[in-house]
């Protein structure tokens, strides 16, 4: 739930929508192929950054755990 009380997911849906347009249109034009590339790079980047995040995130989750069960044994 966000700030302004909506669920995170409901808040999504118009962007994930305009993106849909914008996207059909710009695969569709044929001027638009080398910035189309550079984009894809630059996409390919992001989700690569993100898999990095997730995995730190996943590891320090990790971390966390078994340091709180070890306290709590211990």
């Amino acid at each position: 739930v966000t700030a302004s009380g909506q669920p995170s997911g409901a808040q999504l849906d118009p962007i994930a929508f305009v993106l849909r347009n914008a996207a059909e249109v710009f695969f569709t034009c044929s001027e638009c192929r080398p910035v189309r590339v550079l984009l894809s790079l630059l996409l390919l980047l992001l989700l690569l950054l993100l898999l990095l995040l997730l995995v730190v995130v996943v590891v320090v989750v990790v971390v966390v755990v078994v340091l709180v069960v070890v306290v709590v044994v211990v």
